[in-house]
């Protein structure tokens, strides 16, 4: 069996504050902090995937900051990080099982811990005439590789989001948010004993999960916060228009390739 795991920092437990997922930011040793939850938390869903049978596990970094702590990763996966990649999510290619580690709720929900919607500065996306978030986005484009989603984790709000797009997917609560910046915690290493369980307990269940099901031709709207965003470009009204100041709608038949042209475009 092979495994992807598809990592984010926002929805690790113990993370809650804006300057823990920047390495930029204010409080640089928070990031550093962060980043080994986030590497203990990988371990953790590694160790469930073997647990359940997996022979290969590929572990994507889907946050573009190379936030990976290489001293403190499981030597029994493959790492996959760095921006700017051709084929962000070749990886799926394959695979029998996705598992959305870490992931935020959607931009905008209200009490969602670090919510967002692929970049900060994304306000909304429509597929094919459907809300979604990071995790209705990458549940599809595994869905584009037909490959289930089988567990899911991050806050409160996450979990139900997921639960709503993704009826038989496991999930595990690492944190109930209140604000954007604001959670109650639960303790790391309780959450990594539950992700490790729920991974195994996932992938062991028969039959897994339905991949999403993914069927063109696509149709994205992307709403951003800031006009300036798609006044660096010039769009044509067959494959993209630009709906107004701040939307733009995306057509083709390969969702992958829209959701990656989209991802590069509003960063």
């Amino acid at each position: 069996m092979k495994v992807v795991i598809i990592g984010l920092l926002a929805g690790t437990a113990g993370v809650v504050h804006r300057n823990q997922v920047d390495p930029q930011g204010e409080a640089p040793f928070l990031f550093e902090e962060a980043r080994t939850l986030m590497a203990r938390e990988i371990e953790a869903a590694v160790t469930g995937a073997q647990q359940a049978g997996a022979r290969e596990v590929v572990v994507h970094d889907a946050t573009g900051l190379t936030p990976f702590h290489e001293d403190r990763l499981h030597p029994g996966a493959i790492y996959v990080f760095g921006e700017q990649q051709q084929a962000r999510f070749a990886e799926l290619a394959g695979a029998d099982a996705a598992i959305l580690l870490g992931h935020p709720a959607r931009a905008g929900t209200w009490g969602g811990v670090l919510c967002q919607t692929l970049a900060p500065g994304v306000q909304r996306i429509r597929v094919d005439g459907r809300d979604l978030g990071t995790i209705g986005i990458h549940a599809a484009l595994c869905g584009a590789h037909n490959v289930p989603v089988a567990f899911v984790s991050g806050d409160n709000h996450a979990c139900a989001e997921a639960e709503a797009l993704l009826p038989d997917v496991r999930t595990c609560i690492a944190k109930w948010g209140f604000g954007f910046q604001a959670a109650k915690l639960r303790i790391p290493a309780t959450v990594r004993e539950d992700v490790s369980a729920g991974v195994r307990d996932a992938l062991s269940s028969s039959p897994l999960p339905v991949p999403w099901p993914v069927r063109p031709p696509h149709e994205i709207d992307v709403t951003v916060t800031d006009t300036h965003v798609w006044d660096r470009s010039v769009f044509d009204s067959a494959s993209q228009e630009r709906l107004d100041g701040r939307t733009v709608r995306f057509r083709g038949d390969d969702l992958t390739y829209l959701i990656e042209h989209v991802w590069s475009m509003v960063q």
